[in-house]
């Protein structure tokens, strides 16, 4: 095996679908080797434990020689990734569904799982008795507020902290004996 480097019987060993190479690897150290790639690489980037081999395993592959729970998993996020990637399938966005539809038009997805109705075009959930111009106005409203109100936090931190250099009038913190003037580490 050329991974655990030892002895295996012939029908130990296994190579994937696409591999240019004899089999090589022995199932045992195949089954860690995608166990640990599906944690660590993700499912779309597991390939062969061969060195230069960058062989991917097909679906009969990963269900051939993976655990029955880690091809659970692989199918779980293959088919996610490949759902995804379908301009007509959404996602249901409420917290304790895993569910996911072809949403076929209009602003509110209905999720058939679990009820839960969303906007589409915000990804939120349903502004419920505002169209979503109205609720994009508010939200809009909302930011420039919470930004106001940061600025206006920030700007108090920075006269609590630091002086107004009476050259030039920015605000500065005098560091170590340096004179203010030479030191200017906030922004006017």
């Amino acid at each position: 095996c050329n991974v655990c480097g030892e002895l295996q019987p012939v029908l130990e060993m296994i190579s994937l679908t696409g591999c240019s190479h004899g089999p090589d690897t022995c199932q045992s150290c195949f089954v860690q080797w995608f166990h640990a790639q599906l944690d660590t690489a993700g499912w779309e980037n597991i390939s062969c434990p061969s060195i230069g081999c960058e062989s991917r395993p097909t679906h009969n592959d990963a269900r051939k020689y993976a655990t029955p729970e880690d091809f659970e998993r692989y199918y779980r996020f293959s088919l996610r990734g490949v759902l995804e990637n379908d301009p007509g399938w959404m996602w249901c966005r409420a917290t304790a569904c895993e569910s996911g539809q072809y949403h076929v038009g209009g602003d509110i997805f209905t999720c058939s799982a679990c009820g839960y109705k969303m906007c589409v075009a915000h990804q939120v959930a349903w502004h419920a008795g505002e169209t979503c111009k109205a609720f994009e106005s508010r939200i809009t409203k909302e930011r420039k507020a919470q930004d106001r109100n940061q600025q206006q936090a920030n700007e108090a931190t920075i006269r609590k902290i630091a002086k107004q250099c009476p050259k030039c009038g920015s605000f500065i913190q005098k560091k170590s004996r340096l004179r203010p003037h030479d030191v200017h580490s906030l922004p006017p």
